[in-house]
């Protein structure tokens, strides 16, 4: 007969998990003041051995919450700038796009688009659409494929290598959605070519799309898009929405926290 085991207390952390959220608040400390922290550090901070610690962070950096500096010190790895994306995103991004959004869009009669990328996926936080009386939405994009989305182009040229990794892992090569992409090779020069100009950009026969990257000291937050008919995508307004998109982003930018 089976003996039921002892239920364990709900109240006591399974201790090897708490240690390693104890180091990742020794190591983001040690962030805050721009320094890496050694194994030994952290290792003393914990009260355990060495080695113990070395397998708890060796974990941690497989899954990506902690990485290594320049001098190989330990330090907040992709996953916690991801975690800190979210947060912006759910808030203080928004709300610092929300007004230069609609200013943007009453002045040019556009419809815009913000977005994000958090684990490898691209997620829409805002939309705000011009009063001009022929309009492209961004949906109709979207509904294609993600490839199809300047906003997801202009993303991936500036996410960490992780973070690249993760959309590549998601949604596969971009192939006919995008320049025939089908290798690394091949993406990485579309995504060189994309950081070289600063921006994203497309213009078929009906419809044009641009895109700029939203930065902050850690990293990508996420990027503004315009979605408008080709046919007001002229040369001589081409500069002018460029102007005023990059803009909006650096208004965007200057009032987060980060």
């Amino acid at each position: 007969m089976n003996k039921e085991l002892p239920m364990s207390d709900p109240n006591t952390p399974v201790k090897v998990i708490k240690k390693a959220f104890d180091a990742l608040e020794f190591i983001a400390e040690k962030a805050l003041y721009g320094n890496g922290a050694s194994l030994s550090e952290i290792a003393d901070y914990l009260g355990i051995a060495a080695t113990t610690t070395r397998n708890i962070l060796k974990t941690m950096e497989f899954c990506g919450y902690v990485g290594r500096n320049a001098e190989r010190q330990y330090c907040p790895g992709e996953k916690c700038f991801s975690m800190m994306r979210l947060d912006l995103a759910a808030g203080e991004l928004q709300e610092a796009a929300r007004g230069a959004m609609e200013a943007l869009a009453a002045k040019t009669g556009e419809s815009l688009v913000l977005t994000t990328m958090l684990f490898g996926k691209r997620h829409v936080l805002m939309r705000s659409e011009g009063a001009s009386l022929i309009q492209v939405r961004s949906e109709w994009f979207e509904q294609k494929n993600v490839y199809t989305t300047v906003t997801m182009r202009v993303m991936l040229a500036f996410a960490s290598e992780l973070e690249l990794r993760k959309a590549i892992t998601r949604y596969g090569y971009p192939q006919a959605h995008w320049e025939g992409i089908d290798d690394d090779s091949s993406l990485q020069r579309h995504l060189d070519e994309i950081r070289a100009l600063g921006y994203a950009e497309e213009v078929g026969q009906e419809c044009a799309q641009i895109a700029f990257p939203i930065c902050c000291g850690n990293g990508l937050l996420g990027a503004l898009g315009m979605y408008l008919p080709a046919f007001r995508y002229t040369p001589e307004r081409r500069g002018e929405l460029q102007g005023m998109l990059r803009e909006s982003v650096r208004e965007i930018e200057d009032s987060l926290s980060v």
